[in-house]
């Protein structure tokens, strides 16, 4: 049997000479494993990126035009506000005073209802403040009367007076609502 070169050296010169030419084979064919697997996820990869959705962008300075009209924004000022059912004129066209630009749709169609309503339900709320104003009135001139005569006291008298200007100042409140509807 032929010697070792060492106790941990398993093979001996000559079939160490032989492991150096086995060696390449065993060496390939393990890279050749990695290799296989490396290019089969790259193709995965790029026929898995031709099904993905690409969205092309350019990145710029500049303004957006939208040629039909229907489609741009128009600040145009109403009383009521809605929604343009119909232009009559087109962008650029000189247009005469009177003349029709756009018909608008209201938002709302009870709404001139509702204003009525609420118009009619400030009068009669008025009307029932300046009532109970002259009967507190009324009140406070009997409180008067009567702290004058020396048959009631101070007191009465001036709650009379606070409750009088309390309805005052209700009535008025009720006069601004109904001139604002």
């Amino acid at each position: 049997m032929p010697k070792r070169s060492s106790k941990y050296n398993a093979f001996t010169p000559e079939e160490r000479r032989h492991y150096k030419i086995v060696k390449p084979y065993f060496y390939y064919q393990r890279h050749l494993r990695a290799t296989k697997l490396i290019c089969l996820v790259v193709t995965i990869l790029v026929l898995a990126a031709l099904f993905v959705p690409w969205q092309q962008t350019s990145a710029g300075k500049g303004q957006v035009i939208a040629f039909d009209p229907n489609e741009r924004v128009f600040p145009i000022t109403t009383l009521v506000s809605g929604r343009i059912k119909k232009w009559y004129v087109r962008d650029g066209e000189k247009v005469t005073a009177g003349q029709k630009i756009v018909e608008i749709i209201d938002n709302d169609p009870l709404f001139l209802q509702r204003l009525e309503e609420i118009g009619a339900a400030a009068k009669q709320e008025l009307d029932a403040n300046k009532r109970v104003a002259s009967t507190a009135l009324l009140n406070l001139d009997r409180q008067s009367q009567l702290f004058n005569d020396g048959l009631s006291s101070r007191k009465e008298m001036e709650k009379a007076k606070i409750e009088y200007e309390k309805l005052v100042a209700k009535v008025n409140e009720s006069m601004a609502k109904v001139n604002q509807t």
